[in-house]
This record gives C-alpha cells, sequence and structure tokens, in this order.
C-alpha cells in the first residue's frame, strides 16, 4: 500500500469520526434544549398543536441520528478489529505454513488459536466469517487455501463493513439535518409572528 494512499485513508478515517462524533454532540444538545422547553408550562402553553408535533418529531428524528452514529462508530470498531486479525493471519500464514516444517511451531499453533477465537461466541453477528472459522478450525490441519478462505470472509466482511459505514453516516447525517430543520421551524416561525 503506498504511503499516499495511507495517509488519505487515515484522513478520510479521522474525519468520518469527527463528523460522526460533532453529529452526535449537536443531536444530544438539541433534544436536551427540547427536552428542557417541554418541561416548562409557560413555554408548552403558547406552542400551537402542529409546533408540538413538530419538536415530538425533531427530537425523534436526532434520536434516530443519534443511534445511527453509535451504529457507526460500533461498526467502525468492529471493522478495525477484524482488519487487524486479517493482518495478523496474513502475517502469520506466510511463517506458519506449510506445517511447521519452515516456521516455529508456535506460530503454527497463534495461527491456529486466532482462527478458532473466530469461530467464538464473539463473532455471532458476523455469520460468513464464524461459519469458515468453524470448518476451517475442525480440520485436522491448516494449510494455505483453508487459511486463505477465512482471509476471503474477513475480507468480505470488512468490505461490506465499510459500505455500511458510509451509509450509516449519510443516514445519521440526513436524520441530523431533517430533525434540525425541523426544531428550528419552531422558534422561527414564533420569531416571525413576533411572539
Amino acid at each position: 500500500m503506498s504511503d499516499a494512499f495511507q495517509r488519505w485513508q487515515d484522513n478520510s478515517r479521522r474525519s468520518l469520526e469527527y463528523v460522526n462524533n460533532i453529529l452526535i454532540a449537536l443531536g444530544s444538545g438539541l433534544i436536551a434544549v427540547a427536552l428542557a422547553d417541554a418541561n416548562d408550562p409557560a413555554k408548552l402553553a403558547h406552542l400551537l398543536p402542529w409546533q408540538r408535533a413538530a419538536a415530538g418529531t425533531a427530537v425523534i428524528l436526532l434520536g434516530l441520528s443519534i443511534l445511527a452514529g453509535v451504529a457507526t462508530a460500533a461498526n467502525r470498531l468492529q471493522s478495525a478489529r477484524l482488519t487487524a486479525r486479517l493482518t495478523r493471519i496474513r502475517d502469520l500464514r506466510g511463517r506458519a505454513l506449510p506445517v511447521p516444517d519452515t516456521g516455529p511451531e508456535w506460530q503454527y499453533d497463534r495461527l491456529k488459536g486466532i482462527i478458532r477465537a473466530l469461530a467464538g461466541p464473539e463473532h455471532v453477528t458476523r455469520r460468513g466469517v464464524r461459519s469458515t472459522a468453524r470448518r476451517v478450525s475442525a480440520e485436522p490441519e491448516l494449510t494455505t487455501k483453508n487459511v486463505q478462505d477465512v482471509v476471503d470472509a474477513l475480507r468480505g466482511w470488512t468490505n461490506r463493513a465499510d459500505t455500511r459505514t458510509w451509509r450509516l453516516i449519510r443516514a445519521q447525517l440526513w436524520l441530523f439535518l431533517l430533525g434540525a430543520v425541523i426544531f428550528s421551524a419552531v422558534p422561527a416561525w414564533n420569531y416571525f409572528r413576533g411572539v
């Protein structure tokens, strides 16, 4: 991987994390303002029914935006963790296989341990990775081909996770924007009416 590509990838990840954190913080702040206003009977008395409905809708949209942001962060964390495992498996595969003639026994055992861990209950939501790791773990010995199957399963999951990340961040952004516009419609209406 070239240095320029790696730098842009790192820049993209940092930017995504920054935008995600900003949207979560702003959404939480707007929800806090709406809930504080909802606890003030004097403010509620001046609101028309459509304004109450708009405020409620805005809170729901902002809450969904925050949930999408948390899902984005969790997805990125899982993706980074599995990418690290993928890198480790590739590294060990070259030094440990074929068994254990070319590499030290501990490297082969470590490679088997990583694949066995991928078959565990922690990976229940990543069915393709888990089923491939289970199949490979059940075989009497690791081969270049069955380790490559695990690598392919991990690579497929991380590729889908990247696509899912961008879908989640777009959903988070649009839900936030829509919620913020609806949220600001009530005070804007009152301001222009002179209330």
